[in-house]
């Protein structure tokens, strides 16, 4: 097992705790049940879909398709979608 370590400054000392002590103190698997870590991982996995949709509607955009379909398909906003046309354009070399 890796020995990676996290310093905690504090006022009273310099703490050194290895992977295996903080997951002992933390208890990972009640951190995952609670709320707050639900709306942080609800919040990555909104973000890293919104990524994916950003792409492939560059990609549809790229194959000619129009605004109107990549919004469908993507179920981005047309608005959105064209944000993305319009950085797409400005950003290819004339």
């Amino acid at each position: 097992s890796s020995c990676s370590t996290v310093s905690l400054n504090s006022d009273f000392s310099d703490i050194l705790l290895n992977q295996q002590e903080i997951n002992r103190i933390l208890r990972s698997d009640i951190m995952k049940e609670s709320v707050i870590y639900q709306e942080i991982l609800a919040e990555g996995l909104a973000k890293g879909k919104l990524k994916t949709s950003r792409h492939i509607a560059l990609n549809l955009l790229r194959l000619g398709m129009s605004m109107e379909q990549v919004a469908q398909a993507t179920e981005l906003s047309l608005e959105e979608v064209q944000v993305l046309s319009s950085e797409q354009n400005s950003s290819e070399p004339s």
